[in-house]
């Protein structure tokens, strides 16, 4: 995996938590500031004696109040007069309102610069940590959508007589959009990849999934990922991609030999990008559940700065992943 990122002063690098309240988000600031290789803040009002326990650990509490509760207002009702992701104006002080939800407070915190990324969604749905990333952090110049990938570590042993780890893969988009086109489909192939050396610790090598492999079915929904694979490759020469794939051939090289001879692909895939959410994420928690493999996201991909999402069925350990993964890509940018 990549090294772990420092901040610009020298320090591990700031990431935000949303929700303080929860027991699992407080249990994974303590471990991360023990690490010390990710310094955690929190948004919110943290139980009184834990507040006492995450002081003495080093963990900042920020509350949506004093000069920061201003500015945010300020960034905020600016965004809305221009038309930003919340659009028109701001009747009523909705850019007041919103502020002190902790969710836009500790994004507007990334998008200020105050924190180098954001984690969320413990317990708010994947829509509200999405609406409140949009609102503050913004999309990156050029992207039309977020997308959310998930990655997945597997267990195994290395060395002698071990049974070998087979090297992590991204599987996107399994959270945000629901049914994409080829044209979305690309650019969600596109974002995922260019975040693959930060998350995989390797070059991206992209797989379109289908049931079909280079036209062995004759398929409107096959027909769409080979055009997905031939508009990323059109938009991006630089990328090493492929399809459509059937999942064997994009992961197994005996198979990817008789399936699809001469692929720079096939059978090394480490990106897969599925024809439709539901697709990608029933993929992911079968994988989890069945093979026993840790995963990690949604992963938002196509923001201006990291703002992740969090499975509500996280644990702490998910948490603490999640959070490293947000500096690396904190550090990537």
């Amino acid at each position: 995996m990549a090294a772990e990122p420092k901040s610009a002063g020298g320090g591990p690098p700031v990431i935000v938590f949303a929700e303080a309240g929860d027991p699992r988000v407080l249990e994974a600031a303590l471990r991360l500031a023990r690490e010390g290789l990710v310094a955690p803040a929190l948004v919110g009002d943290p139980p009184a004696d834990r507040e006492r326990r995450l002081s003495a650990a080093g963990v900042r509490v920020l509350r949506p109040e004093g000069d920061r509760l201003e500015r945010c207002v300020r960034f905020l009702r600016d965004r809305f007069s221009r038309g930003g992701s919340s659009g028109g104006a701001d009747p009523g002080g909705r850019a007041a309102e919103a502020a002190r939800d902790p969710l836009v407070f500790a994004d507007w915190l990334v998008a200020s610069g105050e924190a180098a990324g954001s984690v969320a969604g413990a317990v708010a749905t994947t829509a509200q940590v999405v609406r409140a990333a949009l609102s503050t952090v913004g999309l990156r110049p050029g992207v039309r959508r977020v997308s959310g990938a998930f990655l997945l570590e597997f267990p195994g042993e290395s060395g002698d007589g071990g049974r070998p780890r087979r090297p992590p893969l991204l599987f996107t988009d399994g959270a945000v959009q629901p049914e994409p086109s080829a044209a979305d489909l690309a650019e969600i192939a596109a974002l995922a990849a260019d975040a693959a050396p930060a998350l995989l610790g390797a070059a991206p090598r992209v797989a379109f999934l289908s049931f079909s492999t280079r036209g062995s079915a004759d398929h409107r929904a096959a027909k769409k990922m080979a055009e997905a694979a031939e508009t990323a490759r059109r938009l991006r020469p630089d990328l090493a991609a492929d399809g459509e794939l059937q999942a064997d051939a994009a992961l197994v090289p005996e198979v990817a030999a008789r399936k699809a001879p001469g692929s720079a692909v096939a059978g090394r895939a480490n990106v897969l990008v599925f024809p439709d959410l539901a697709a990608a994420n029933l993929a992911y928690k079968l994988v989890e559940r069945l093979a026993g493999a840790n995963a990690t996201g949604p992963i938002l991909l196509g923001l201006a700065a990291p703002a992740n999402d969090l499975s509500r069925g996280a644990g702490a350990p998910d948490i603490v992943r999640l959070a490293r993964l947000t500096a690396r890509l904190a550090a990537g940018r």
